[in-house]
């Protein structure tokens, strides 16, 4: 029997499909897109968030600027006033929450005294982002299976990174 010649485009696709399998399989898999991503959209975030919970407007714009391509950053970094950038942090927070609400080292608060006052922090103490240095302390964190359930409830309703 004679061995049959392969020619090496007809092995391309295979190899390529290959490939990409194996690329899945050896690295992890984030439920909400991969972890770079994930951390380039909260490392700013986490600085808003911080800045409003300080009552520091200024700072919420500067950080809100290395989010160029979300629309609710450019609101906050072009917002007039602290209540105008606290408004469009709500959004912000649905897709903070929607991508890390369930990850390790960000937590899940809520302020009681604001509609959909959710928003994501690196600390277990509550610094309110909503209420600043008014009412810091006005916030309840999630717990991990709360903060999961958000997280996936806010997900479905489309508000991922760049939206």
């Amino acid at each position: 029997m004679k061995n049959p010649i392969i020619h090496p485009r007809s092995i391309l696709p295979a190899l390529a499909a290959g490939i990409v399998l194996w690329s899945f399989a050896a690295s992890p898999v984030f439920a909400h897109g991969s972890e770079e991503a994930m951390k380039a959209f909260m490392a700013p975030y986490v600085q808003i968030e911080s800045a409003l919970a300080n009552d520091d407007l200024a700072a919420a714009q500067t950080a809100a600027k290395a989010l160029p391509l979300d629309k609710d950053a450019k609101a906050i970094a072009s917002s007039k006033d602290l209540e105008a950038a606290r408004e469009a942090f709500k959004s912000l927070s649905k897709k903070a929450v929607s991508i890390s609400g369930d990850d390790e080292g960000y937590y899940v608060f809520l302020c009681p005294m604001v509609k959909d006052g959710y928003w994501v922090q690196t600390s277990t103490t509550c610094a309110n982002p909503y209420q600043g240095k008014a009412m810091p302390g006005c916030g309840k964190m999630l717990d991990k299976k709360q903060a999961a359930e958000m997280s996936e409830k806010m997900g479905a309703h489309g508000m991922h990174h760049g939206e």
